[in-house]
């Protein structure tokens, strides 16, 4: 089990003023990725993943924003990193990296800690950028905000969530990503779609945190 990643010692984990739910790709093995990609290519997956996360939320690091190379369309997609955005726009969607450049809302209210922030009115696709924990939680708090990867967010932000989405992939293929131990924060699940017909085959659990 040492070749899996786990949760480092002592990470300090922000509070959360929203709930946070994860999703998630995983092998037997807990591969979740090789070289910034996917080891598989499960198109029901993908259709489930969209099915889940669309007019949502989504947040993940900068590798796996990398990986998929732009914001999905109907989303909102967080990058949260310590590092500027690398470009001001990305597939023609502004990169928004402070609070300060979101329009304001048309009804003017007493301002929260963090403040709501409202979403962009010219597109229903856009792309945050943000180092900020509290300002992650202010984005869209009207949605579900879905966790997303990689694997060093999963690790420190899993035993946060509170229902976790995951693909159980029956295979075994070679990785350098891992998914932390779930089963440590969450109970065996209910099967939301099982294709053993596929290649390889996979089920798609819902997983609830344990009391």
């Amino acid at each position: 089990m040492s070749q899996f990643e786990k949760p480092s010692a002592g990470t300090e984990v922000p509070p959360l003023t929203r709930p946070l739910y994860a999703i998630a790709a995983m092998a037997k093995n807990r591969v979740i990725g090789c070289a910034n990609r996917l080891p598989w290519r499960l198109p029901e997956d993908f259709k489930f993943f969209k099915q889940t996360t669309i007019g949502h939320v989504l947040l993940m690091g900068r590798k796996t924003f990398e990986s998929i190379g732009r914001p999905l369309p109907n989303r909102t997609t967080i990058v949260l990193s310590r590092q500027t955005p690398p470009v001001a726009s990305v597939g023609g969607v502004d990169v928004m990296d402070s609070l300060d450049m979101v329009p304001p809302a048309p009804t003017p209210a007493a301002p929260a800690v963090p403040a709501p922030l409202p979403s962009p009115p010219s597109s229903a696709t856009s792309l945050y950028w943000l180092s900020d924990w509290s300002q992650v939680l202010a984005v869209e708090p009207e949605k579900k905000l879905f966790l997303a990867g990689g694997a060093q967010l999963y690790a420190e932000m899993l035993p946060l969530c509170a229902v976790l989405f995951l693909t159980h992939v029956e295979a075994e293929p070679e990785g350098d990503a891992f998914f932390p131990d779930y089963r440590r924060w969450f109970d065996d699940g209910e099967v939301l779609i099982k294709s053993p017909e596929s290649t390889p085959p996979f089920t798609i659990r819902r997983h609830l945190r344990l009391p």
